[in-house]
């Protein structure tokens, strides 16, 4: 191989490779295709949501926080669903099924609690405090995660402008 195509090769492919491994080491993570079994018996595969904006939110019925934060996920669902919201309660896998049948009989929310029986969807998203709530936009890419009680009018503002891009 001649020297001037070697040194030619390098300066092209050295530079395209940096880019290259920098942009895919900075793309945010996608969701993984992963079951959700609704406490109704209903069977969801996120990979099914894709095209629909997603609020996934880990949860448990004995962290006072969650509880807190449940009048606002309610809200969200009733303002956004009709828009392509998808609002998913995930119950941490240390919340006995009984327990939270009973809660979400006696509190019941409009949108979707799902069991986590084995921990997998929790151990998926790197779950381990709750509240935890993520943003999953319409192609399925994370793009925002938060522990802790949101601030209700930045969640409102990122669910918007995910909806008005068709995300």
């Amino acid at each position: 191989m001649p020297s001037a195509f070697r040194k030619t090769l390098k300066t092209l492919l050295l530079p395209a490779l940096i880019v290259s491994g920098l942009w895919w080491m900075a793309r945010p993570p996608t969701a993984p295709d992963l079951p959700l079994t609704t406490l109704s018996g209903q069977k969801i595969r996120l990979g099914q949501l894709r095209g629909h904006v997603v609020l996934l939110n880990f949860w448990s019925t004995d962290c006072p926080s969650c509880l807190r934060e449940r009048p606002l996920l309610a809200d969200l669902h009733r303002r956004y669903a009709s828009r392509g919201l998808a609002v998913i309660a995930v119950a941490m896998p240390y919340d006995p099924p009984n327990r939270l049948v009973r809660f979400v009989k006696t509190h019941p929310a409009p949108y979707e609690t799902a069991l986590d029986p084995a921990g997998a969807v929790s151990r998926a998203f790197q779950v381990t405090l709750v509240p935890t709530t993520l943003l999953i936009a319409a192609d399925g890419v994370v793009t925002w995660r938060h522990t802790g009680v949101p601030d209700a009018g930045r969640l409102q503002s990122m669910i918007e402008t995910l909806l008005s891009r068709g995300e």
